[in-house]
C-alpha cells in the first residue's frame, strides 16, 4: 500500500474516531439524566402496582360474588374470547445504538407470532426503526409515530393509554400489550411485553419482579373504600396505568442511549487500534523509503566517484 493511501486511512479513520467520541459524550449525558429519572421513580412504580394489585384483589371478589362487573378485569374466560389483539411497539428514530432496535424489533417479531393463535393481531409503531421494519415485513400496522421525542413528556404517553382505553371500551380489542426494553444496567438491556389491557394481577406481580427485584409481601388487609371501591377503581386504575407506559417508554429510553453509549466506546476502542496498526504500517513503509532513497543516493555517490 502506497504512503499517500496509508495516511488518507490514517485521517479518515481519526475523523471516524472524532465522531464517535462525540456521540458517546452526548449518549453518556442522555444515559445519565434518563438513568435518574428510571431508577428514581421506580419506588413509585412499585408502589402505585401494589396498589393497582391491592383494587384488582377486591374487585375480583366483588366479581365473584356478581355485586361488580368491570371489563378491565381479566377473568377466566378472557382468554378463549380473544378475537382481536393490539400491540404497541416502542423503538428508536436513530441507528448507532448497536443490538438495541434488533432486540425488540426480533423479540417483537417472535411474539406476533405466537399471538396470531389467539387472535388477529394489529400493530401501533413508535420510533422510525420499528415503522420501516413492520411495514417492509407487510405487517398490519394500525397507527405510526415515526418520532419518539414527543413521548419523552408525560402528556403525550397519557394521551397515548387514553386512546387505547377509549378501543378496549368500544370493544376493538379484546387484549392490548405494549413491548419495550428494560434496562438493568449500562451493559444489559431485555426487551419484555407489559399487557395493558385486560388487567392482569398475576402479570402485575411480574411486573414488579422484573422492575425492582422484590415481591409483594401478601397482607391480608379488610379496606374500606370511601365514596366506593367503584369510583376508585376506574379513575385511580388508570392514573396508575397512564404512569406504568410512562416509566417503561423510560426504560426504554435509558436503554437505547446505554446501547448507544457502548457501542460508540466499541466503535471507540476499534477506531483506535486501527490507527495504531495503520500508524505503524506507515512508519515502516516511511522508514522502507527512507532506506532505499539513502540506498540510491549511496549508490550514486559511489558510481560518481
Amino acid at each position: 500500500m502506497k504512503l499517500r493511501e496509508v495516511k488518507n486511512k490514517i485521517n479518515s479513520t481519526k475523523n471516524i474516531y472524532a465522531l464517535t467520541q462525540s456521540l458517546e459524550l452526548v449518549a453518556a449525558m442522555k444515559v445519565r439524566k434518563l438513568k435518574n429519572s428510571t431508577l428514581n421513580s421506580r419506588p413509585f412504580v412499585k408502589k402505585s402496582i401494589e396498589i393497582l394489585i391491592r383494587l384488582l384483589e377486591h374487585k375480583k371478589s366483588l366479581l365473584e360474588k356478581n355485586e361488580s362487573k368491570n371489563e378491565l378485569v381479566k377473568t377466566s374466560s378472557v382468554g378463549s374470547n380473544v378475537k382481536k389483539i393490539l400491540v404497541i411497539i416502542f423503538s428508536s428514530d436513530r441507528g448507532f445504538c448497536g443490538i438495541y432496535n434488533k432486540n425488540i424489533l426480533k423479540y417483537s417479531e417472535m411474539e406476533i407470532k405466537k399471538l396470531r393463535d389467539e387472535g388477529e393481531v394489529e400493530l401501533i409503531t413508535i420510533g422510525k426503526k420499528a415503522t420501516n421494519f413492520f411495514r417492509k415485513e407487510n405487517y398490519n400496522v394500525k397507527i405510526e409515530f415515526p418520532e419518539i421525542k414527543e413521548f419523552e413528556e408525560k402528556k403525550t404517553s397519557d394521551k397515548l393509554f387514553r386512546c387505547l382505553l377509549e378501543f378496549y371500551q368500544k370493544g376493538e380489542y379484546q387484549k392490548i400489550l405494549f413491548f419495550a426494553t428494560h434496562y438493568f444496567t449500562s451493559f444489559i438491556q431485555t426487551p419484555r411485553i407489559i399487557q395493558i389491557f385486560p388487567f392482569d394481577e398475576k402479570l402485575l406481580r411480574q411486573m414488579i419482579q422484573e422492575t425492582t427485584g422484590e415481591t409483594i409481601m401478601e397482607e391480608n388487609i379488610d379496606y374500606i373504600f370511601e365514596p366506593s371501591l367503584e369510583e376508585i377503581f376506574e379513575e385511580l386504575t388508570y392514573q396508575l396505568m397512564e404512569s406504568e407506559i410512562y416509566h417503561a417508554i423510560l426504560e426504554a429510553r435509558t436503554s437505547e442511549e446505554a446501547s448507544r453509549m457502548m457501542a460508540m466506546k466499541r466503535a471507540m476502542d476499534n477506531a483506535q487500534d486501527i490507527i495504531e496498526n495503520l500508524t505503524l504500517e506507515y512508519n515502516k513503509a516511511r522508514q522502507a523509503q527512507i532506506t532505499s532513497e539513502i540506498s540510491e543516493i549511496t549508490s550514486a555517490k559511489e558510481a560518481i566517484a
